[in-house]
């Protein structure tokens, strides 16, 4: 006699699933989604730029996999698994120069803007008299 399969429904269960239950979504593995077709574009456009480097290259790696599980959790209306991935890319793709802030601070000037305003404290004068505001 066959061994029941664990994994299977028992006696009587069977209507209990029914014939109506939505079929996960499920990418064909070498179908891109929006995220990842758009992370994939913003990779080849950075490298065009010259932002990243050889050794970059497992964290594009990892923030395109970030990017095709979003898909896989959009696609499965996952609204906890985006929450999770959307920070955790983020921080990712600000490290690969890949955010607006981060290219900013690429800028002549811009990455030094913390610097700029130490230098500016650096040229208090504690013997200057203090500013008064012009009366109204």
């Amino acid at each position: 006699m066959p061994r029941p399969d664990p994994h299977g429904p028992g006696p009587g269960q069977d209507s209990l699933l029914g014939d109506d239950d939505p079929a996960p979504v499920v990418l064909h593995p070498l179908e891109r989604g929006p995220i990842e077709k758009g992370t994939a574009d913003g990779l080849a456009a950075a490298a065009r730029r010259g932002l990243h480097e050889d050794t970059d290259a497992g964290a594009a790696a990892l923030v395109l996999g970030m990017a095709r599980a979003a898909d896989h959790a959009d696609g499965q209306q996952a609204a906890y698994k985006l929450a999770k991935l959307g920070p955790a890319m983020i921080d990712l793709l600000d490290r690969l120069h890949m955010t607006p802030q981060a290219r900013r601070e690429l800028e002549p000037g811009g990455a030094d803007t913390f610097g700029a305003l130490l230098d500016e404290l650096g040229k208090f004068d504690p013997t200057a008299p203090a500013p008064h505001a012009p009366d109204a």
